[in-house]
């Protein structure tokens, strides 16, 4: 059942599609998880322990990027919850990383700059690291 959708705004250039189906052909989140026509459906399990469905979809573009993320779930889910969905979204999928100024740099490099045409707007992004600060600071916050 889905439960709630919310839209992302990235900060640009953000392609969508390059950053959770990289062009090497690593997953986003899991290796079970599907990529189809600009939409990947994935799995997460929460700091509750609550197992989510996951869909994000490009809603936007390069320069004006937006992720559609709809969340799916057989249990209700508490606000505290649902922010930390899109907190876990927003840092795994590199919503809020600038790397404009890294442009700015490559784009007079002798080597690299040819890499900017092919992969404008991929971000390098860890899902698992999310989700590794996700437990960190769960974690902080019992031992205080």
């Amino acid at each position: 059942m889905k439960v709630f959708t919310h839209r992302l705004d990235a900060i640009p250039p953000y392609s969508f599609e390059l950053t959770v189906h990289n062009p090497a052909g690593w997953y986003w989140h899991n290796p079970l998880e599907v990529y189809s026509e600009g939409k990947v459906w994935t799995a997460l399990h929460l700091s509750s322990t609550k197992l989510i469905g996951l869909k994000l979809e490009s809603k936007g573009s390069l320069k004006k990027p937006k992720v559609l993320m709809s969340v799916f779930s057989r249990q209700r889910l508490t606000d505290d919850e649902e922010q930390e969905i899109i907190e876990l979204v927003v840092f795994g999928a590199g919503l809020n990383e600038d790397v404009s100024k890294f442009y700015g740099v490559v784009k007079d490099d002798p080597v690299l700059r040819y890499t900017i045409h092919d992969l404008y707007g991929l971000y390098t992004t860890c899902m698992a690291c999310a989700e590794a600060q996700r437990s960190t600071r769960t974690y902080s916050t019992q031992l205080y």
